[in-house]
């Protein structure tokens, strides 16, 4: 097994300059004894230089070192990782340990909690004791709710609803924009995900109507699904689909204030799924795209990459699956967008540790 040599230690800007030069013409720093340079030395075998820089070892890639005492140097490698997307304190952690090493944990703590647009968009705190819903291998179960934005319809071509479909065991995402959610809206999502991934064992929904009907019921029996249903809106069964909804809904109204679009979210929801999909989540410790896909996808959303609905249209269930995992049926149209790479987590109780 390949032993993953990244240092997980913090760095000073006098570390980073004697580890630098010790790279250059191996200069020790001066005034150390036998044990501290044995020490120094195997501690710099852990970094290489690329062009004069300083980049910590790692299989797949090399992290770029940062000094923890170097506020330009980290505000620089904090305001890329945050500003695009806002991840929360845990996400944004597992995204820093695939780029940068020697910052610890409290400087992404404190960076988030000076961010004027995540301080006016806090999640709020739920108690409730969540369901376990167990899947073994993706597509297995699937988690079907709906996100409510009819107050909005006027400023979105009269879309007024978000489907979302979840798969629970990669924590993959569809999204299909709709004027209505009525059953046979429903139906037509919910069988072009299947000519697309295949039917699933599992089907779980809420008791709304949309859901509770004699479409729904003719599907399932013409996939041979087991239908699953919980109260609406209830956490503790829905909870995955749940707490799905709120964060698109949060990243939503985040992109639309950054945008300067108060109350247009149709042109940003591509990029909003596409960036859920490709963001670490805390419960399968790696993006819902790796684990769906079994690749990684885009790390880093170009800034200049903007979500246009006017690309193409889709006019039948056929054609309906974007790059980002947002689904587009009859009348709704679609973006062609590039992907970014969670769910939102607590930094409450967080120890500090190094990257």
């Amino acid at each position: 097994m390949t032993v993953d040599k990244r240092p997980r230690i913090t760095l000073f800007k006098k570390d980073i300059s004697e580890i630098t030069a010790f790279l250059t013409d191996g200069t020790t720093p001066q005034g150390l004894s036998p044990v501290q340079k044995q020490t120094f030395i195997a501690k710099a075998s852990r970094y290489t230089l690329i062009q004069g820089v300083l980049y910590g070892i790692k299989e797949d890639s090399p992290l770029l070192a940062v000094a923890e005492d170097d506020p330009a140097a980290l505000a620089e490698a904090l305001t890329e990782l945050h500003t695009r997307n806002h991840l929360d304190m845990k996400t944004m952690y597992l995204a820093a340990l695939d780029r940068y090493t020697g910052f610890r944990r409290q400087a992404i703590q404190n960076f988030i909690r000076n961010c004027l647009i995540c301080q006016r968009n806090q999640p709020l705190k739920r108690s409730s004791q969540m369901k376990s819903i167990v899947a073994s291998h993706r597509w297995e179960q699937l988690m079907v709710g709906c996100i409510d934005l009819q107050a909005y319809s006027e400023f979105n071509d009269g879309f007024q609803w978000i489907i979302i479909a979840l798969d629970s065991y990669s924590k993959f995402i569809y999204a299909l924009p709709t004027k209505t959610k009525s059953s046979n809206q429903v139906c037509m999502f919910l069988e072009s995900l299947f000519y697309v991934e295949g039917a699933p064992k599992i089907l779980h929904t809420d008791n709304g109507p949309e859901f509770i009907n004699s479409h729904v019921q003719e599907l399932c029996a013409k996939y041979k699904i087991k239908h699953a249903r919980s109260r609406t809106r209830h956490l503790q069964s829905q909870g995955q689909v749940e707490r799905a909804n709120q964060t698109i809904t949060r990243k939503l109204y985040k992109a639309m204030q950054e945008c300067g679009l108060s109350n247009r979210w149709i042109d940003l929801l591509g990029k909003t799924v596409a960036t859920y999909n490709l963001t670490a989540h805390r419960a399968i410790n790696t993006t819902p795209m790796k684990m769906f896909r079994g690749r990684p996808g885009f790390n880093v959303l170009p800034p200049e990459v903007i979500v246009d609905d006017d690309e193409y249209y889709v006019s039948s269930e056929e054609d309906i699956v974007g790059a980002e995992g947002t689904i587009f049926l009859g009348e709704a149209r679609a973006s062609n967008s590039a992907p970014h790479s969670q769910d939102e987590v607590s930094d409450d109780n967080v120890k500090h540790k190094s990257l």
